[in-house]
């Protein structure tokens, strides 16, 4: 009944903390900052630049993670995968199925709170140039060769 009366004159009946609130998307002091690459880049063909985005999806039992490759012009998914765990290998299968499926993009964006795991983000991206410096060599061993 207190609260009930309470509420009507707008009033709570619950203490307020008074501690500050974590804001995750805020970089801390002298973190390092990258540069947005897609910004200001008209995007005018298919196949060309790609996002990764990476979501967790909540279940009766915990949380799955989910990437998803993505073709920034025609929004079309090139390719996903889903984990239990948000470790790099998933991420790596995804982008690897892409290439595979679809050859290697010009621009290949993430999303900027990936960078707060550094040492996935890191693993991720090495392996990306890893699959491209592989790509490059066999289409030199293909020219040569020709």
């Amino acid at each position: 009944m207190l609260r009930r009366s309470l509420k009507k004159k707008g009033k709570s009946t619950t203490k307020k903390k008074r501690h500050a609130k974590k804001n995750p998307s805020k970089p801390k002091k002298g973190a390092k900052k990258y540069p947005y690459v897609v910004h200001d880049k008209a995007i005018w063909l298919p196949n060309k630049v790609w996002a990764a985005y990476i979501t967790y999806v909540r279940l009766e039992h915990g949380y799955v993670y989910l990437v998803m490759i993505i073709d920034l012009y025609s929004r079309k998914i090139l390719s996903w995968s889903i984990s239990n765990t948000m470790d790099a290998q998933f991420c790596i299968s995804a982008l690897e199925e892409a290439i595979a499926r679809f050859g290697i993009p010009a621009i290949f964006n993430t999303e900027p709170h990936w960078r707060k795991a550094k040492a996935f983000f890191a693993s991720f991206i090495t392996a990306l140039f890893e699959m491209v410096r592989r790509a490059f060599r066999s289409i030199t061993r293909q020219l040569l060769a020709a």
